[in-house]
């Protein structure tokens, strides 16, 4: 019978690793094997081993420490612990795009430290849509009866600080989108709907902008 070499391993965590925050049965074990070299007469080797997760609005160091958090509970299990390189996120191949988003403005929706990630992974004018909302409140009517008025105060608050201007208008007149980035679940869903719609259907980008006709790309 022929063998194959298994190129690497991909697990996903939640329901394979651990259920809720208790490790299934089985599951530290195999991955002590699988992070640890195998012994082979050809001497020690490493497989390839990742996690695969579609969970997002955390870094890859963030998610990493909760895996190992919930895995492992003693001193001496530290050669088990898995590392960030190790980690695939949902938004993990965003990082492809950097290069040319860099220095690009991007709206980003999701929860947790959605707008923190891409941050750092060097989106430097990647704006939360939550913030857009805070911005220009009547794009979204109907969020804005029920949108906290101390959250939108904040959110406007920061993005102003971070853009270095005084006021909305002169910030929503920079602003031209050049990608949108789903992080991961929203808040609102509505309010991130409209704001994502509106921008996709812009000519430019830009909110309030005339709209695209059918033929345009």
């Amino acid at each position: 019978m022929r063998r194959h070499k298994l190129p690497a391993v991909l697990s996903d965590i939640d329901g394979v690793l651990y259920r809720g925050a208790r490790p299934i049965p089985g599951s530290q074990w195999a991955t002590q094997r699988l992070v640890r070299p195998f012994a082979t007469p050809a001497g020690e080797v490493s497989l390839p081993f990742s996690l695969l997760t579609n969970g997002g609005g955390d870094t890859e160091t963030e998610r990493t420490k909760l895996v190992n958090s919930r895995m492992w509970d003693a001193p001496q299990q530290a050669a088990s612990l898995l590392k960030p390189c190790q980690m695939i996120c949902c938004h993990t191949p965003l990082r492809k795009v950097v290069p040319k988003l860099a220095d690009k403005f991007v709206l980003v929706t999701g929860c947790g430290n959605s707008l923190k990630v891409c941050h750092e992974y060097g989106f430097t004018k990647a704006i939360h849509a939550e913030e857009l909302f805070a911005l220009a409140p009547n794009a979204a009517p109907l969020a804005k009866k029920e949108y906290p008025a101390d959250r939108q105060a904040k959110n406007r608050a920061a993005v102003l600080a971070r853009f270095q201007k005084t006021s909305e208008t002169e910030l929503l007149s920079e602003i031209k989108f050049e990608a949108v980035f789903v992080m991961s679940d929203v808040w609102a869903m509505e309010l991130n709907l409209q704001l994502i719609m509106d921008v996709l259907m812009s000519r430019d980008g830009s909110l309030g902008s005339a709209l695209r006709s059918g033929s345009e790309p």
